[in-house]
Order: structure tokens, then sequence, then C-alpha cells
């Protein structure tokens, strides 16, 4: 059994919500969140990494372990502090396979390992593993994308407009996991995309659908998205704006020091912004329900 089946969103959030430490809960998401991708699927079989329930439990453990004592990852992602969510989760993973349990049976043999064929590089491996004797290479992903249309992988649109998860998935599968290590490193048994993210559904048409035609795995985390100019019809409630390097798990916040939070709005010229409705728990700390990505311009791109 694997850990996208034996789990389901409210485990994997509960779990998030236990931990104190915010850099704790960033790495949490990306080794407990169900992956975008339904291991499996045609399309890409076996090549979708993932964790057997066991190894799901002990990341867990790990985790909490952490969450008692996260100055050594703090440290870790302060020597060089990202300025783009990708790098960032790319340093968090990275500290979990250099320092996973040690009955996963998992070391780091490369991290950021540059390929070149010819004296030009060809790409870049973002980690090289050996996982209970069996070496792999792994890309990391992780995306936000929102779903305008009739639902396809092509459907699914970055904020910016610029690329689609089905073009994501083309250039993963077809250009970045065929790379071999090179230069000492142990050629890959296999390789496989390690994909997390969120994916977003029109606030006036919810998912739904038969995720699984598409590949998409039926528990990935989701939100909705809307216009700018539909701001007004989202539901009243307590609503934060989260930072870019935020955006991975639910949130966990708290009110400023007079008791407020501010209001959804657009900020600056953004193309987009996500933004959290939270809800008191009974530790009076307010915890994410919903999130809608606001997109400046959509209705027009949409068009």
């Amino acid at each position: 059994m694997n850990a996208d089946s034996a789990i389901d969103a409210p485990t994997w959030q509960r779990v998030l919500q236990q931990l104190q430490h915010a850099t704790v809960r960033d790495l949490a998401f990306l080794l407990l969140s169900p992956s975008l991708l339904q291991p499996g699927y045609p399309a890409w079989e076996d090549a979708v990494a993932q964790w057997p329930a066991d190894d799901w439990a002990a990341w867990r453990r790990w985790l909490f372990t952490q969450d008692l004592a996260p100055q050594r990852l703090q440290a870790h992602v302060a020597e060089q502090p990202a300025q783009r969510l990708g790098r960032y989760a790319e340093q968090l993973l990275g500290f979990a396979l250099a320092h996973a349990p040690p009955e996963l049976g998992i070391r780091l043999l490369s991290s950021h390992h540059v390929v070149a064929e010819s004296g030009v590089t060809a790409g870049e491996l973002d980690f090289v593993i050996e996982r209970r004797g069996v070496v792999e290479h792994w890309e990391l992903a992780v995306k936000f994308y929102c779903q305008q249309g009739d639902l396809s992988l092509q459907s699914f649109a970055s904020p910016d407009g610029r690329d689609t998860l089905a073009d994501k998935l083309q250039h993963l599968f077809e250009r970045q996991l065929p790379l071999q290590p090179v230069a000492g490193v142990p050629r890959a048994d296999r390789a496989l995309a390690y994909v997390r993210g969120w994916l977003f559904y029109p606030a006036q048409s919810p998912a739904a659908g038969r995720f699984d035609a598409f590949g998409l795995h039926p528990s990935h985390p989701r939100g909705s998205w809307v216009d700018e100019s539909e701001v007004g019809a989202l539901k009243q409630g307590s609503w934060v704006p989260l930072p870019r390097l935020a955006w991975l798990p639910p949130a966990t916040v708290r009110r400023d020091a007079q008791g407020h939070y501010p209001p959804l709005t657009m900020h600056g010229h953004a193309r987009a912004s996500l933004w959290a409705q939270v809800a008191k728990r009974s530790s009076g700390v307010r915890d994410e329900v919903q999130r809608v990505m606001v997109l400046r311009g959509a209705a027009a791109r949409e068009a």
C-alpha cells in the first residue's frame, strides 16, 4: 500500500495543525500531502514518487521530533535564503532526504547535479538518492495551477498564464526525468517525479468530475480562484494574505495586535495573490478552512 492511498486530506492536515514551527509545517506539507498525480496512471505508470504507508508514519514521527528542535532545519534554509518558492521547496526536501529516519534506508547521493553533453549543459538533476538499495533520480515539482474551461490537463494554467499543467508534465517526463547522472554519481535505476502543490477551480463551479480520467490524484490539495472583480462575492469571514513562500501548507495564523485581519483585496501589480479564510480552533489559533487565488484579468485570459 502506498501513502497516497493510505491517507486522506483531513489526516495530513490534522498532523500539520499539531506542528508549532512554520518551517517544519512547510516541510510536512511536502512529505505528507498527496501528490497532484495519481500513481500508476498509464501516461507515467510507475514514474511518480510515493511513500509506502509505513514510511509515511515514520516521516510523521520524524517531523514531530524536528518540531521539538527545529534549529538544524531552520539553519539549513537560512544558509542560502530562497527568494523563489521552488528553490525553498528544494531546500526543504533536500534536508529531509539528507536526514531521513534510518528505517527508511535513504541516502542522499547528490543534489542539483549538473549534466553536460559535449561541454554543453543538458540539465540538472534535483536529487539522486539510494532508497533501500535502489538508486533513484528524483525531480521535484511544486506547482499551483488554476483550472478554466473543460476539465483536462491543458485546462490548468499557471496564475501568470505562462504555462499549463500539461506543458509542465510533458517537460518533466520527456526532458527532465530521462537525464542520467555523470561524474562519479551512480547511474539511476529509475527516475521519479515528486509532484506537490495545489490546484484551483472556479469559485462558482467547484471541482467536479473524474480526476482519475486525467491522472490527477483524487485527494490532491485544492482551492478556488476568482477574478479580482468577483472578490465581493466570496463568503464572509476572516481572510489573510499568504506571502508566496507561505503557499505550501494550509495556513495557521494569528490576528494582529488590534485583533484584526487584513481585508481581502489585491496589492500592487501582482497578477495573482493567494488568500486563506481562517477559523478559530479551540486553542485560539486560527486554521485555514479554504484558500482562494485572486487573479488579475482572469476573465480576459479565459475569453
